[in-house]
């Protein structure tokens, strides 16, 4: 091949490489002819603002396409998944630390004028509004009575109601109330059973009736509550004394000197105020032995002063119970 045609051949393949390149470019250009460049200001919660260039006009893509994620307590107006509006504003705030305005266009401006249009979007506004409300405890029964004999009921268990909290999104208009919509709703505290038992009433020697174990349980809930023990606290001394005397003023123990409510050791908390010994122990007249075993107050005190000193709650001394089988 000549030096000629060599040349003629080089220049051939320049002039091809120079043309495909030509079309290249001019296909970039008609894409970049036909996407459109919006400019957008995007206003921050804590006042700041910038201003992008995008072709996107969702306010999602628009956010993401910048690096701008939304606290957990920020919202945006328009929303995420709406499309930004002819004033090209993005708006971020913190949820219900500032009111906003709503206007909506009919789709076909000939249906409504400008007038009734204003008119009716006037002053709308939303607020995020929180109401807390009580979850009434239920009431359960049980019975553990046997026979036919003469029954009480104690209850052994208190109620408590519980907390329900619910979110609404509430729109106003006019500062009247126009729509409300439930956001969440979480139990904050779950309510508590109040149990009552119902049990055979028993009798004592000295006739001191089941029946006033009532009285004897409010008399110890009023000295439990005025130590600054709770409610948990008095279900615990219930619990305890069920199990050491059923709440008998005259119970014995037939292997030991233990008497009473509380199951005072006589011999060993009385000392010298009595006679005999385990079962067969007595007490003196005119002595505190004496009084204790006479008077189911004074049972209770003491007992509660014993749980005290020993144990700091009747909870602590449930537990050691519960442990040991003694407290």
């Amino acid at each position: 091949m000549g030096r000629n045609e060599k040349a003629a051949l080089s220049l051939r393949k320049t002039l091809a490489i120079s043309l495909i390149f030509i079309v290249i470019l001019g296909i970039k250009a008609v894409i970049a002819s036909n996407t459109e460049l919006n400019s957008v200001t995007i206003q921050f919660s804590n006042n700041h603002e910038i201003t992008v260039l995008t072709s996107r006009t969702k306010v999602s893509e628009i956010l993401a396409d910048n690096n701008i994620i939304l606290a957990s307590n920020e919202t945006v107006l328009p929303g995420l998944d709406e499309e930004i509006t002819e004033t090209r504003t993005i708006k971020i705030f913190e949820i219900g630390s500032v009111e906003f305005e709503i206007i909506e266009v009919a789709e076909s401006p000939d249906e409504n004028s400008v007038e009734d249009i204003l008119q009716r979007y006037e002053d709308i506004k939303h607020r995020i509004e929180v109401v807390i409300k009580e979850i009434p405890f239920e009431t359960i029964t049980r019975d553990v009575s046997e026979g036919s004999g003469d029954t009480d009921n104690r209850v052994i268990q208190q109620g408590r109601n519980g907390e329900v909290e619910t979110k609404y999104k509430v729109t106003f208009q006019n500062d009247i109330e126009i729509a409300r919509v439930e956001i969440e709703t979480r139990v904050i505290r779950e309510p508590q059973y109040r149990i009552v038992q119902t049990q055979n009433r028993p009798t004592t020697r000295a006739g001191v009736r089941g029946g006033d174990v009532g009285l004897f349980q409010a008399y110890a809930h009023e000295h439990v509550i005025a130590r600054g023990w709770s409610d948990y606290d008095f279900q615990a001394l219930i619990n305890l004394w069920n199990r050491e005397s059923n709440w008998n003023p005259n119970a014995r123990n037939p292997s030991s000197a233990a008497r009473g409510i509380p199951q005072a050791m006589m011999g060993t908390h009385f000392r010298g105020q009595g006679t005999g010994s385990g079962g067969s122990w007595e007490p003196n007249p005119g002595t505190a032995a004496y009084t204790y075993i006479t008077c189911w107050q004074t049972q209770i005190r003491w007992g509660i002063n014993y749980i005290a000193g020993r144990h700091s709650t009747p909870t602590a001394a449930w537990n050691h119970f519960l442990r040991v089988g003694w407290y």
